[in-house]
Order: structure tokens, then sequence, then C-alpha cells
């Protein structure tokens, strides 16, 4: 089964440990961003300083200028969101950044900082991301097929860096939401083979 999570208005994750990103990095995104009619969304952030992660989608769809990375909306190198459309983003660094410097992940969905006002979230729909280290090895995933609909974690199926909700969550689980992967989706077995007896009855009569 497959579920995405729908960030609330003032939701977040906070991975259990730091993601060093060092070289020519990158990081997969499968969203749907939503626009807030504000002053933008935060996708990724990290604890301050010089090794900043910080990663703001602005209201118009378009990501802010940064020496240390580029971003590739459905492949295509500066594009802009839409709102409400499913979308493939690439976050990387190569040869031609200015800041090869060593970057650090914490944040999903939220800016870092003290609980207060101020904040900019994410508030839109995160279907899968993963990163990948400048060897094109996959260090962390977070897969759409990972969760079960329930929790308040979204695990790493590779290197076990838990991702925990925090801030403002709804109670009943309604953040998980299941989406078909389309006709090859699996469904169930028992409806298969009515299905399937049902065609084979109705040929055999002709």
């Amino acid at each position: 089964m497959a579920y995405y999570l729908a960030f609330p208005v003032e939701g977040a994750l906070y991975l259990d440990s730091t993601v060093i990103l060092t070289g020519h990095f990158k990081i997969t995104v499968d969203m749907v961003w939503t626009s807030n009619g504000e002053s933008g969304q935060k996708l990724f952030d990290s604890p301050g300083g010089g090794s900043r992660f910080d990663i703001n989608i602005a209201d118009n769809g378009t990501f802010d200028n940064r020496d240390y990375m580029s971003v590739k909306v459905d492949g295509v190198l500066g594009a802009a969101l839409q709102s409400g459309v499913r979308h493939t983003l690439e976050i990387f660094r190569d040869a031609s950044h200015g800041d090869q410097n060593t970057k650090e992940a914490q944040w999903v969905g939220r800016r870092y900082a003290a609980l207060g006002s101020g904040f900019s979230f994410l508030e839109s729909d995160v279907y899968s991301f993963k990163i990948e280290n400048p060897t094109g090895t996959i260090t962390n995933n977070y897969l759409p097929t990972y969760p079960d609909g329930t929790g308040t974690i979204w695990e790493d199926s590779v290197s076990g860096n838990t991702a925990r909700q925090q801030d403002t969550w709804p109670a009943d689980n309604s953040e998980w939401v299941f989406y078909s992967t389309g006709p090859n989706t699996p469904i169930n077995p028992s409806i298969t083979s009515l299905l399937a007896t049902s065609a084979r009855l109705n040929w055999e009569q002709g």
C-alpha cells in the first residue's frame, strides 16, 4: 500500500540524526506543493550557522537562490512549481556551485528555531524523498510504501534515520493519505478471483 504525508498547517518532521551533505549531493522529492498565499513554505532546514541547509519555496513556486545548490522541477533547471500539481524535485550541488562546504539537514517542513511565532512550515503533500551522496549511493530513503497509514514516524528504509513528527499533527492519522499507484496496484485477492471466475463462466456459457 502507498501513502503520502499531508503536512498540516503547523507540522514538521525532525530527523533523529543530522544528515551531512558533502560534495555533489542530490535530494529527490516527490511532492504536491499547495500555495498558501503567504510568504512561502519551508521544505528543508537545519541548525543555524555556516552549515545551514535552508530550502524555501516562495509563494510563486520558485526557490531562493543559494550558492550551494540548484533545483530542477520535473527535470527542468530553474522551473517553478505549480500549485496542486505533483512534481519531482531534484535539489543538487555539482562543480558549478561556489559553495562546496559541508551542509547539514535535519528539519523537513519547518524553519529551524525554538518554538514560537513567525515560522515557515510546508503545508503540502510529500510522497517520498531520498538523499544521494557524491557517488550516487542512496543514503536516506523515505518511501511511500514504507508507512502503514498510522503513527507519528516515517522510517528511513536505508539508514534507519527516523523522521519524527513535531509541532501539531492530526490525532486521527488523517495525515497519512492512501492513494493508488496505478493500474498494477494489487487489489483484494478474493475480488480478483471472483472477477476471474465470472469472466470464465461468461465465456464458457457463450
